[in-house]
């Protein structure tokens, strides 16, 4: 019983963490097209090295006016980010 219950808490951990990733990765992808399609096309991340996306979003980030943050946020984009 004991084994039963512990293995229903990991489960229920493992999804409110899948939940809380997910909604974070949609936050992330709403300031990316929020900020960056302003003056631009929107790059697709996975086009760039790990390095050149942080170089860009570093670049480009006191002209979209977003705090670091929210840099961080969009270069979690990249699938190497995460």
């Amino acid at each position: 019983m004991a084994r039963y219950l512990l293995s229903l808490i990991f489960f229920i951990i493992c999804i409110v963490v899948i939940i809380i990733a997910k909604n974070t990765q949609v936050a992330a992808d709403s300031l990316f097209r929020k900020k960056c399609s302003v003056c631009h096309i929107l790059y697709i991340p996975s086009s760039y090295s790990l390095k050149q996306w942080q170089r860009q979003v570093s670049r480009m980030a006191p002209r979209a006016k977003i705090s670091n943050k929210q840099k961080q946020m969009i270069i979690s984009l990249h699938p190497k980010a995460r």
